[in-house]
């Protein structure tokens, strides 16, 4: 079995670690295989870990004759696919020429917080037709939620299955949660915490967002916190080591958002606790010094849950509630957030959410999701991974949620 597996680029720049060989490379060519956000790379190495075929990297650039010719199963890991701003046309054409069974996991909608599936905004006919091909080419689509599983339901797809994302599966560890919550504590959780960066553009934001992204940065610049960089440039630029394309102007916007210091000190502060990187293995790496995880960032908090770190995503959009609840990751409000005063009071709500959790049902519901993602990768032909195969196995048929149950 040969896997055509999906990345943003193809061309030995990046496999499902992330960057293969970042040596020489431009922070604008990091950037390009990223797709603008380093949490990108961690679903697509979570859905590499799911099978152990033999794989050839490509992008729906590639030659489709050659595809069909040479591949056995294109494995699809994507993210932000139902969005009325994006149009996967070519796509579509792509998956039709080709003609192969299909993995489609990681699906999600772009929606604010109180919207609902009927109030969701009709996708482009280009998606509609994409996943109307792959439907027809697969046991399940994977997605995130309950929420996107409605709204593609709109369109007459139903073979599809709520699991969150791959990268949840990460570790093999099937008891990770009882490994987190005995190993953490709500005394040493802000002892070397970090704080995942959480810029979004301003359409994306509420006063309340703004307000606890300002109130997270006080642990960076108090409690000597790190700030993981995904998307802001210069995070990204001050923690991947590309401190001469620090734009000063962006700088100065940052500092009067989250910190409103003096501009020499606060590009002080980030220079020597910004971090970002552009492999998932060596960011997992990292996070397991760490003795907390907390920001509005899922993949940032996902780092950390995979490290066996407490790790508390902050739910400021629909995104991360879908994702949250599918895969029941405990996680924080906004109005949780904002009830924080003191920064000894953020010890407070981790013990709440997160130590307080029962980790038998938390576990229980990863392996179940494991179980799931097992029974679509053993009905397309896959040779599952013994990574998969070991986290579905305890207690399987309990736990396994049937492909078109959701």
């Amino acid at each position: 079995m040969r896997v055509g597996y999906f990345v943003y680029d193809a061309t030995g720049l990046q496999d499902y670690n992330g960057v293969t060989d970042r040596v020489g490379l431009s922070y604008d060519e990091l950037i390009q295989v990223t797709s603008i956000n380093t949490g990108n790379l961690a679903f697509k190495y979570g859905a590499r870990k799911l099978f152990a075929d033999e794989v050839v990297y490509l992008t729906y650039s590639s030659d489709p004759a050659w595809v069909r010719d040479n591949v056995d199963v294109l494995v699809l890991p994507e993210a932000n696919l139902v969005n009325p701003q994006i149009d996967y046309g070519q796509q579509a054409h792509f998956v039709r020429k080709v003609d192969k069974p299909v993995l489609l996991c990681g699906v999600g909608s772009q929606a604010k917080m109180d919207m609902t599936p009927s109030d969701f905004p009709e996708i482009p006919s280009g998606t509609v037709t994409f996943l109307q091909e792959v439907a027809a080419r697969t046991p399940a689509i994977l997605v995130r939620g309950e929420f996107t599983k409605e709204v593609l339901s709109r369109y007459g797809i139903d073979n599809v299955v709520a699991l969150g994302c791959p990268s949840y599966l990460i570790n093999a560890d099937p008891a990770l949660w009882t490994t987190i919550i005995e190993k953490g504590s709500r005394d040493s959780v802000l002892d070397r915490l970090a704080i995942t960066e959480g810029i979004y553009g301003q359409s994306a934001r509420t006063p309340m967002h703004d307000k606890v992204e300002k109130l997270l940065f006080e642990y960076v610049r108090y409690r000597g916190a790190d700030y993981v960089g995904q998307m802001q440039p210069a995070v990204l630029q001050w923690g991947l080591g590309f401190d001469e394309r620090v734009n000063r102007q962006q700088l100065a916007h940052l500092n009067s958002y989250i910190a409103g210091m003096d501009v020499k000190a606060f590009e002080k502060l980030l220079r020597s606790r910004a971090q970002a990187f552009s492999r998932v293995d060596e960011w997992i790496a990292y996070m397991a010094k760490c003795s907390g995880v907390v920001g509005s960032r899922i993949h940032g908090n996902m780092m950390g849950i995979q490290a066996a770190v407490p790790a508390m995503p902050v739910v400021h959009d629909l995104r991360v509630k879908e994702l949250t609840e599918t895969m029941a990751i405990p996680s924080a409000s906004l109005h949780q957030m904002n009830e924080v005063r003191r920064l000894e009071d953020l010890k407070d709500v981790f013990q709440t959410v997160v130590f307080d959790s029962d980790p038998a049902v938390l576990d229980a519901r990863r392996r179940s999701i494991a179980a799931s993602y097992l029974d679509v990768v053993r009905e397309l032909g896959l040779n599952p991974s013994d990574h998969l195969t070991g986290l579905a196995a305890t207690d399987e048929a309990e736990f396994t949620v049937s492909v078109g149950e959701g």
